[in-house]
Order: C-alpha cells, then sequence, then structure tokens
C-alpha cells in the first residue's frame, strides 16, 4: 500500500530534479515501478522499496519530505 508503480514519484523527479524513495507493500508493484523507472531513465533519482509505510525502517529526520496521495486513508496508525 501506498506507493503503487511510481507515476507521482517519476512525475516529481523528472520535474524537479528530486531523488524519490517510492515505498509499496506489492512486491510485483515495486518490481513494476522499477522496471518503468528505469525506461524513463530516471533510475538513479527514483527507487521502490517493498514494506510497510508505517515501518519504512527510515531513520528518524531522515527524510526531507513525506508525500502522501490516496494511502492515508488506508493507514489505521
Amino acid at each position: 500500500m501506498a506507493g503503487g508503480i511510481g507515476g507521482p514519484a517519476r512525475r516529481l523527479a523528472d520535474r524537479h530534479g528530486v531523488t524519490v524513495t517510492v515505498v509499496d507493500l506489492t512486491p510485483a508493484f515495486c518490481r513494476l515501478c522499477d522496471r518503468l523507472t528505469a525506461l524513463s531513465g530516471l533510475t538513479g533519482q527514483v527507487r521502490a522499496i517493498c514494506g510497510d509505510v508505517t515501518d519504512t525502517g527510515f531513520e528518524d529526520a531522515s527524510l526531507d519530505r513525506v508525500w502522501i496521495q490516496y494511502a492515508l486513508m488506508n493507514v489505521s496508525d
């Protein structure tokens, strides 16, 4: 649940030159995100990791921004 196949992440990376990490529970979505990212030439800027958005393993204060689009309504915690 969350980043899906990474369309908004690639858009942000392409338009604004940022580095984006997509988090999603579904391994197939993560694989497709990486494949589409490679095809779009943004491999250095977008990566997908499979995991739970409520327990990503990121250190506190290690991210500049968190973008949530359509997923928060599915997170109970």
